[in-house]
C-alpha cells in the first residue's frame, strides 16, 4: 500500500519537475534571444553611426 503511495508521489513529482523545468528552460531560452537581439541592435546601430 505504501509502496504503491509512493510510486504514485514520485512520479506525480517527476512530472511536475519535467514541466517546471521545460518551462525554465523556455525562459531562460527566451531571456537570452532577447539579450541577443538588444546586443545585436545596440551593434549595428553603433557600426551605423
Amino acid at each position: 500500500m505504501l509502496l504503491i503511495f509512493y510510486v504514485c508521489l514520485s512520479e506525480h513529482f517527476f512530472v511536475l519537475g519535467k514541466q517546471a523545468y521545460f518551462s525554465l528552460a523556455s525562459t531562460i531560452g527566451e531571456s537570452f534571444k532577447a539579450s541577443v537581439q538588444a546586443s545585436f541592435t545596440t551593434f549595428s546601430r553603433l557600426k551605423l553611426s
